[in-house]
């Protein structure tokens, strides 16, 4: 499963609408006015972690116990499905 397809901030635009050059990226993001946009097709679980790890605030950010805990939680969530689906494939043949 591969959520991260696009270079972080590849879709940011500069005032004329240019593509965002890395100064001025890193200028943002330094002054906390940018952040990285994520696709569509991020499962919400992963969504909210990425989120909360980059809230401006680092008091407003996870510890790494929490992120730890819901990557796992996501996991084997994951692979329970794969493996249900596993099994449903083989009692249908």
């Amino acid at each position: 499963m591969r959520f991260l397809r696009n270079v972080p901030y590849n879709d940011s635009t500069n005032t004329n609408g240019g593509r965002l050059q890395d100064h001025g990226i890193m200028e943002l993001v330094s002054k906390n006015q940018l952040k990285p946009t994520f696709s569509a097709s991020m499962p919400p679980e992963i969504l909210a972690v990425a989120q909360q790890c980059l809230e401006f605030d680092p008091a407003q950010r996870p510890k790494a116990t929490v992120v730890s805990y819901a990557l796992r939680k996501f996991r084997k969530a994951v692979e329970k499905s794969s493996q249900s689906g596993y099994s449903n494939q083989n009692s249908t043949m």
